[in-house]
């Protein structure tokens, strides 16, 4: 016969354990959303930096998709999406257009702009994606959700109106990124899932990464970018150091 532990306290070690699932499973959207605030405040700084550093946009991206794409390669197996498909890309080429031109002109436009101002203006893009989903399905969101909407689009005049710094060019890029993000998301929403299967968004990333390089890299010497790398890359290790 075993011998029965009866001591009080180790009763409530089972019920804790199983209290403790159903919390983190609750807190769990929170930490997921503090998560991706703290990672899109981090990322335009760093995007930000990097242009007052190296303003060679086209090449930054370059870099930017090589490195994702040295991170996914070897995490494929784990993430479960399948080897990259030529025939595949060819599908979501238009989705990676959108997905280029969105970050190429993020990129452009936070030469000029502050990143207050630009963390403002990229708040548009919901109000685009919701707007264009209630013309195409003729039905409106709950009076709550347009609301919240309109009193972003408020926040963004108001900013932009008392925007000491203010450059059209900037404004003009980032409503432009704006666009093609909405684009990009409609995009997969509408077309992607529906026309080429279930489509995860890690694989959708390592597609944009791979095909929208040769696009970045036509684009790097048809606009002179490649001629000034030296230059560039010169002054900045002048200036900041390497």
């Amino acid at each position: 016969m075993g011998i029965e532990d009866n001591s009080p306290a180790a009763a409530p070690l089972l019920p804790k354990a199983q209290m403790a699932v159903p919390a983190l499973t609750k807190a769990a959207p929170v930490l997921s959303c503090l998560l991706y605030m703290s990672v899109s405040v981090a990322m335009t700084f760093v995007n930000k930096y990097t242009m007052q550093v190296f303003p060679l946009s086209n090449i930054v991206m370059i870099m930017q998709m090589l490195a994702t794409w040295m991170i996914l390669q070897p995490l494929r197996p784990i993430l479960g999406f399948r080897p990259f498909s030529l025939a595949r890309a060819r599908q979501f080429l238009y989705i990676t257009v959108m997905y280029t031109a969105s970050t190429a002109f993020a990129l452009i436009g936070l030469k000029t702009l502050n990143v207050p101002m630009y963390n403002v203006i990229k708040r548009l893009t919901p109000m685009i994606v919701l707007v264009f989903k209630a013309i195409v399905r003729k039905h409106w969101p709950p009076v709550q959700i347009i609301a919240s909407v309109v009193m972003v689009v408020v926040g963004c005049i108001v900013a932009g109106v008392g925007d000491l710094m203010f450059d059209l060019s900037g404004y003009v890029f980032c409503l432009l990124s704006c666009a093609c993000q909405a684009a990009y998301l409609l995009l997969v929403e509408f077309k992607g899932t529906r026309a080429h299967g279930p489509v995860s968004s890690q694989e959708m990333l390592y597609y944009n990464c791979i095909t929208s390089i040769p696009l970045l890299i036509l684009l790097v010497l048809a606009d002179g970018e490649a001629s000034s790398l030296p230059g560039a890359y010169a002054t900045g290790i002048q200036t900041h150091g390497a």
